[in-house]
């Protein structure tokens, strides 16, 4: 669930790994990250990516982190790299790195249409030029966004 969440959202691996369950506004549509690489920031959620954060939650069994290790629930899930290649494999695809994934969404956001000043904030980047290099290529803008971009991935 946590690299669908990664998908569907367009975060940094380390901001799902170690998202905290007070950093969750499911209600809203929100992700409210506050301990990341950039300052603080609020990533809008598609509704389903919204509906793969509830499914987790249902299964969560530690009291602080939303993807939990599967060995300690007091610690955050850590390398997802194992799974992602193994789902790769799986599916007869080639291997790619999992921060892939985050290029992916802001590709597939820019080819849609969507503005880049506003993907710019979805994904949580302090300056333009950086969201550009990701893409090669208001609230409501950006859950538009996430929803659009959710709804390419989810079929």
């Amino acid at each position: 669930m946590a690299i669908k969440t990664l998908a569907l959202t367009g975060c940094r691996c380390s901001e799902i790994t170690d998202l905290e369950l007070d950093e969750l506004d499911l209600e809203n549509g929100y992700l409210h990250l506050n301990k990341r690489k950039t300052d603080a920031f609020n990533v809008p959620l598609g509704d389903p990516a919204i509906e793969v954060i509830k499914q987790a939650l249902r299964i969560c069994k530690s009291k602080r982190y939303v993807f939990h290790s599967p060995i300690d629930h007091t610690r955050p899930l850590t390398d997802l790299r194992k799974a992602f290649w193994w789902a790769l494999d799986r599916a007869e695809l080639p291997r790619m790195r999992i921060h892939d994934l985050r290029h992916s969404f802001a590709t597939l956001a820019t080819s849609m249409g969507e503005d880049i000043r506003i993907l710019k904030d979805v994904l949580g980047h302090t300056k333009i030029t950086t969201t550009e290099i990701y893409a090669h290529a208001s609230s409501n803008a950006a859950r538009r966004t996430a929803n659009n971009v959710a709804s390419m991935i989810t079929g």
